[in-house]
């Protein structure tokens, strides 16, 4: 990594990803538990929501997202990573494959599950729409859940990030 984030963690863990379509019966979870966030978050598991009508146009049980995703609270600066590629399958123009990277630096403020960035740094690919993100934080013992609600090729967007704070 070329860019202010360091140190990075190691090592870190490979995501497994899915798409899942929003529905009556699959919504994209609320940040519910709230806690001590300060520490460093290695994700592992990712899912991204998309509507019904994004839905439309790939096939999203056979798609996925791969790469690495970390996060560091440090009591005052926020370290985010994001590197992920996404496979959209069946789309109409074929299969289709997409490099996604977001790095973002700067001070924080908690309330509750909501989690606002006053960046430094950014750098990012998937922050480009004319809405920024939102995020929200859920820490439960050690297992953390990142939420971030995005626009992106699909539209909107709600990305779930799980994983656990390293020891």
């Amino acid at each position: 990594i070329n860019w202010p984030l360091s140190p990075v963690p190691s090592p870190l863990p490979m995501i497994a990803g899915t798409f899942v379509v929003e529905g009556p019966d699959n919504m994209a979870p609320v940040p519910m538990a709230s806690g001590d966030p300060v520490g460093t978050w290695l994700f592992d598991r990712a899912r991204f929501f998309v509507s019904e009508t994004a839905g439309m146009n790939f096939d999203a049980a056979m798609s996925r997202v791969d790469g690495t995703s970390w996060l560091v609270f440090d009591g005052t600066e926020v370290r985010l990573s994001m590197e992920l590629t996404l496979f959209l399958a069946d789309t109409i123009g074929g299969d289709i494959t997409r490099e996604s990277l977001t790095h973002i630096r700067g001070a924080y403020e908690l309330s509750g599950t909501d989690v606002t960035f006053t960046p430094s740094c950014v750098e990012s690919s998937m922050m480009s729409g004319s809405m920024p993100p939102t995020f929200g934080f859920a820490v439960e013992g050690d297992a953390g859940m990142l939420v971030i609600q995005s626009s992106g090729m699909l539209g909107p967007v709600t990305i779930v990030l799980e994983g656990n704070r390293q020891s």
